[in-house]
């Protein structure tokens, strides 16, 4: 009696942890129509900075399906693998227990039907259907910009000069519709709560407004983000809409450095005022991005020749601590690696970062003397041989 009751409670045992392992999974269908058989669907992950394929579906049947573990509800998306594809995403919020459905009747996989619990899905899914049109539209004009490029691989010079304007002409319509989704979506988030949909559609008007000379949404978007209260205007993700509507000051050659206070992967304070005394260069990366990883043999070649002279101090943008360590660990970084947690909206700014890689040279006496985006194989030698020397 005994023995079966130890094994029936066994039993018991596995079936819950089989049914805990089962709760953590999650389903994605899809049911396409007028899209090919054949055509790759990519489920992305956000790594940091960059969407990453974490899975890929054939079409079959006019169908496609993802399923896998996951630990904590997160933002990924789907992808499109061919031409007939526009360069846009599906955004999917996936969790555990999440079975997601999706539903299409062309390639603008942008404004796909969703069906999900996901709150989040829910919202995003309103904004999708108030603009459906102008995105669209939007999506159409980004297959045609793309069978251009196609063409520029063996366009002859004339050639190039007639489909470059052809790019810019479609590129300007496009913004022309993305104004318009602008436009709706505002209506909308003059009345919706603050959430983590209300912060996306915030961040990317914000960017607009900061870089798009045409954009006149500056008032409403601005007025908008002032309604939020003193602790919401501390989170990360408003920092970044601040620094869109107010972008910092910019330290400039032949002025002195900014400093803030960076953290190494041990949670260990430093400042760069700790470091005077030798030239010091910045190196702001991420994980993700491609020129940054190519630029790290160069600066491990530094680190061991010239760092009596000149001091490598790598600042990460990537907010999440584990894909940073992680690729520390790969990369063998032995240097200064540091991170003030804020990714582009903290010191980065204040050195005019917008792209990257990106590096500033500062002097012993702590005066920027160089800063400059990019990099090819040699071009640290090149910028740093005259401090070097």
């Amino acid at each position: 009696m005994s023995s079966i009751t130890t094994s029936a409670l066994f039993t018991g045992l596995i079936f819950q942890g089989l049914l805990a392992i089962a709760q953590n999974n999650y389903t994605i269908n899809g049911k396409l129509s007028n899209v090919k058989d054949g055509e790759i669907i990519n489920l992305m992950e956000n790594s940091g900075n960059i969407f990453v394929t974490i899975a890929s579906d054939t079409v079959k049947n006019g169908k496609f399906n993802f399923s896998g573990k996951i630990k904590e509800s997160t933002e990924l998306a789907l992808i499109g693998n061919s031409a007939d594809f526009p360069s846009k995403w599906l955004s999917l919020w996936v969790g555990p227990k999440s079975a997601i459905q999706i539903s299409g009747n062309n390639y603008f996989l942008n404004t796909w039907n969703v069906i999900s619990k996901d709150l989040r899905q829910q919202e995003l899914g309103k904004y999708t259907a108030s603009t459906k049109q102008e995105l669209d539209s939007i999506q159409n004009l980004s297959v045609q910009v793309g069978l251009l490029f196609q063409k520029m691989n063996n366009a002859s010079a004339a050639e190039l000069k007639t489909i470059k304007f052809q790019i810019d002409s479609l590129r300007t319509i496009e913004s022309v519709w993305q104004q318009k989704v602008f436009q709706k979506e505002i209506s909308i988030l003059k009345t919706a709560k603050v959430s983590d949909i209300w912060f996306k559609k915030m961040t990317e008007m914000a960017m607009d407004v900061r870089y798009n000379e045409k954009s006149s949404f500056r008032p409403a978007v601005t007025s908008l983000f002032n309604k939020l209260t003193p602790q919401q205007k501390l989170e990360l993700r408003a920092l970044e809409i601040s620094n869109y509507l107010y972008p910092p000051v910019v330290v400039k050659k032949g002025e002195s450095m900014v400093d803030t206070i960076l953290k190494d992967l041990n949670g260990k304070n430093h400042m760069l005022k700790d470091y005077k005394g030798k030239y010091l260069l910045l190196d702001f990366w991420s994980v993700a991005c491609g020129p940054c990883m190519m630029a790290m043999p160069e600066l491990r070649q530094l680190d061991s020749t010239a760092k009596d002279k000149i001091l490598i101090v790598s600042i990460s943008m990537d907010t999440k601590k584990e894909i940073w360590e992680k690729v520390s660990l790969s990369e063998k970084i032995s240097w200064l690696n540091l991170s003030d947690g804020k990714g582009m909206t903290g010191i980065a700014a204040r050195y005019g970062v917008s792209g990257i890689p990106h590096y500033v040279v500062i002097s012993p006496e702590g005066v920027v003397l160089n800063s400059w985006t990019g990099y090819s194989k040699g071009l640290l030698q090149d910028k740093l041989k005259s401090y070097l020397e």
